[in-house]
């Protein structure tokens, strides 16, 4: 019976195991996912270097070769890493957004990565630094019509996109700005569910 319980663990881990181990790679420094790029050209599949995705290029470790590619952000229409990034039209620009839920109602997010700072008042060797952290831009869509949601409009665009009752609209009234990152996803999630019903 033992023997039995020990096969049946080593297949499942071989089973499982290569398929969770084969999607990700990881180093001491990057986290690298095994996923695709979309260009107006071509589709590349490889392993994308999360870091670089906000900049003017992305690196890609290719599958096959193994060798690293640069491909300029505004080349890319459509990138699929740990998350899906698409490109969005904004006031005649194209931007590559983050794609946080798709329906009657979309959600977008553009991501400012958070920085490292240092205190200049003590020695280098003994200086805690501290993560200043990032900070997100929301774009709400409905139909044609994208808004970004900003410190003055939140509550207008939300009331305008998704059309509250009585208990939303209280909660919208309630919620502060720095909330907005908290309920916002819940609150388009549940919009588009109601729709489908």
């Amino acid at each position: 019976m033992a023997r039995v319980h020990v096969l049946l663990v080593l297949l499942f881990m071989l089973v499982f195991g290569t398929q969770i181990h084969s999607q990700t790679y990881r180093s001491k420094t990057f986290a690298y996912f095994d996923d695709y790029i979309i260009t107006k050209k071509d589709t590349i599949f490889g392993r994308i270097d999360e870091k670089t995705i906000h900049g003017k290029s992305i690196e890609i470790t290719l599958t096959a070769s193994d060798k690293t590619q640069k491909i300029k952000a505004s080349k890319i229409i459509e990138l699929k890493s740990r998350f899906l990034y698409k490109r969005i039209p904004v006031e005649g620009d194209a931007i590559l957004m983050k794609v946080l839920t798709e329906g009657p109602v979309s959600l977008y997010s553009i991501e400012k990565r958070g920085v490292s700072v240092l205190s200049d008042k003590e020695p280098r060797d003994f200086t805690p630094t501290r993560e200043v952290p990032s900070k997100s831009t929301f774009y709400l869509k409905k139909g044609d019509q994208l808004r970004q949601l900003e410190r003055e409009n939140y509550k207008a665009v939300l009331k305008d996109f998704l059309n509250p009752d009585e208990k939303l609209s209280q909660q919208i009234d309630a919620m502060e700005f720095q909330e907005l990152e908290f309920r916002l996803l819940n609150m388009v999630i549940g919009y588009n569910f109601k729709q489908e019903e």
